[in-house]
């Protein structure tokens, strides 16, 4: 029950991502919030984590596992969180929201033909509700064809990004303690967009920007959010089966869309609440599949974080 408690507030601390992230794009440019949070997530992890002790068991590492995680933080800590707030400048938070669910049913299926994974019903079923949810989101109910909201298909991307990140770390990273990859991942993207921000980045702006409002927002975004958020889940993973984490993570889009109405001021249109029921009921049916083709004891993972400190 502590463990299902723990990923319930995990899922509320993660989806106060999209009323940080639209509260920093009043001020500053979608790939400047990217550079400040995850520069400063890695700085922080740093002083959290025993790193070096990981880092010691990583000795072997062989080349091949490095490049690899170097794509994984392409794909997971710059490229998908990139799109995000990109598509996130340009389109509604509660549209984000539903739609970067799809990224549960994009990673189910590249988990067929990367992973060889057996295709079930529900599998299908779930995919297909759940992008009849996403193209009732991104056309208004079909009110403008198919044509989609560049906002909606960059947030979609983002969702694709994040998937291909996943399946690499599954089929790839298996044998590395998850929290030695989410420190390095974290690592590899800040030093990466750290780099390239010297060449695009006027960092003069922040200074400009800066307010009680602003630094509340940024210091939410990458303590909460990113960090925390991320320590409450996997303690969560430890404490209970993986089962009961996923199912405490279908509260997502609702915890997410209700910070959307109340924080931010958004408004339901009927094409967000129709497509989000489908959205929804794409979840619960994918969640049946997961439960069809893992036994309760493969579904349950130690992730080794007792040497974590305590926030």
């Amino acid at each position: 029950m502590k463990g299902t408690f723990l990923a319930f507030i995990s899922i509320s601390l993660f989806s106060l991502y999209f009323v940080f992230g639209k509260l920093l794009l009043n001020d500053i440019s979608p790939f400047l919030i990217l550079v400040v949070n995850q520069t400063l997530a890695a700085l922080i992890i740093l002083f959290i984590l025993d790193l070096v002790r990981k880092i010691k068991e990583l000795k072997n590492t062989s080349k091949r596992d490095i490049k690899i995680m170097f794509l994984i933080s392409v794909f997971a800590s710059i490229l998908g969180p990139l799109l995000l707030l990109l598509g996130l400048s340009i389109t509604s938070a509660t549209n984000s929201i539903l739609i970067g669910k799809s990224e549960a049913i994009l990673t189910s299926l590249l988990a067929i033909f990367v992973l060889k994974d057996r295709i079930t019903l529900h599998q299908i079923a779930g995919a297909v509700i759940m992008f009849t949810g996403v193209l009732i989101i991104a056309t208004n109910n079909f009110s403008i064809g198919m044509s989609l909201n560049v906002g909606d298909a960059l947030i979609f991307l983002s969702a694709l990004s994040f998937a291909v990140g996943t399946i690499l770390f599954k089929k790839y990273m298996h044998h590395i303690p998850p929290e030695v990859i989410v420190t390095l991942r974290n690592m590899f993207g800040a030093s990466i967009l750290f780099m390239l921000s010297l060449f695009l980045v006027d960092y003069s702006i922040l200074f400009q920007v800066i307010s009680i409002r602003f630094a509340l927002a940024l210091l939410g975004l990458v303590v909460l959010t990113t960090i925390l958020g991320q320590y409450l889940w996997y303690k969560a993973l430890e404490m209970t089966t993986a089962t009961n984490v996923s199912l405490a993570g279908l509260s997502s889009p609702l915890v997410a869309v209700f910070y959307a109405v109340v924080l931010l001021g958004e408004t339901l249109v009927r094409s967000q609440i129709i497509g989000g029921l489908f959205i929804f009921a794409g979840l619960v049916i994918l969640e049946f599949h997961f439960r069809e083709i893992h036994t309760p004891e493969k579904h349950k993972h130690h992730l080794k974080l007792r040497n974590w400190p305590h926030i």
